[in-house]
């Protein structure tokens, strides 16, 4: 099973980076003995009115049957969704069924959710020793229920981009969603090669500049990709891949086939390569 996640056009993406300028060595792309189709997922669907940065807060509302038509029309066959949440979601699984494609929801507006398990500040499990309270988990299953009725849900994005102290609260939300949903994608991108020790480790507090200096570097990247392999033991592995940055491009993008001698030891199939410009 190949996942691979485009968020730019290839053409402009592959040739950016070429390994042999850089010293890297040439690998080869690893073989798979399962015969499943390769997925092509659209990272950000079209939002809503009004989501933008800064000059482009004022962006009209992109949720229109056109907009998504386009996610099909381009060859992808499912959508994360990124700004969108409680209130748009029924429109953007409906409009994803229209289209033909899956949908990954996001589930975060509230600490009663997937996402106020993975942002919850301190550990989820030592706070919460019997597990996700009841009343969180009756929360979150009606979401997800009332999502799962219609034919476009694939699942959860649970995560963009998190440090390293963010893992266990992942891996609590990880197996509830996978116990109460299997089948279902629960869907966890990380960040780049490049990425601040800071953000990699993304512990705060007494100790925390000590703690995140253990992510500087290749080494400390490693460390980073096989601690979320590790506790997460995620459905695949994936992280952002900016072929235009010379620090992703000191980064092979098969290197993690290459050097992780944890990552094939668990469910973690291959990985998927969040492509942008």
């Amino acid at each position: 099973l190949l996942h691979t996640v485009l968020s730019a056009v290839l053409c402009l993406s592959a040739g950016a980076c070429r390994q042999e300028k850089i010293g890297a060595p040439q690998l080869t792309p690893p073989t798979f003995s399962e015969s499943r189709p390769m997925t092509f997922t659209a990272y950000m669907t079209p939002p809503q009115a009004e989501v933008g940065l800064e000059s482009l807060r004022k962006n009209p509302d992109y949720m229109t049957p056109e907009q998504y038509g386009y996610i099909r029309e381009c060859g992808f066959d499912s959508g994360i969704a990124i700004y969108e949440q409680y209130a748009e979601t029924p429109k953007a699984l409906e409009l994803s069924e229209q289209a033909g494609i899956k949908y990954l929801v996001r589930d975060a507006s509230s600490n009663t959710s997937i996402g106020g398990i993975v942002g919850y500040a301190g550990d989820f499990a030592a706070d919460h020793p019997d597990g996700i309270p009841a009343e969180w988990a009756n929360d979150i299953k009606a979401r997800m229920d009332a999502y799962k009725a219609v034919p476009s849900f694939g699942g959860i994005m649970a995560s963009d981009e998190p440090g390293a102290a963010m893992f266990g609260n992942i891996a609590v939300a990880a197996r509830w969603f996978e116990e109460n949903y299997p089948g279902y994608e629960y869907y966890v991108n990380l960040l780049p090669y490049g990425a601040g020790t800071a953000q990699l480790g993304g512990y705060t507090g007494d100790g925390s500049a000590e703690k995140n200096a253990a992510y500087e570097g290749r080494a400390g990247y490693e460390k980073h990709l096989n601690e979320f392999i590790e506790i997460v033991k995620p459905q695949y592995l994936s992280y952002d891949y900016y072929a235009q940055s010379s620090e992703s491009c000191s980064w092979p993008i098969w290197k993690s086939t290459r050097t992780r001698p944890k990552q094939t030891i668990l469910r973690s199939r291959t990985f998927c390569s969040l492509w942008g410009i």
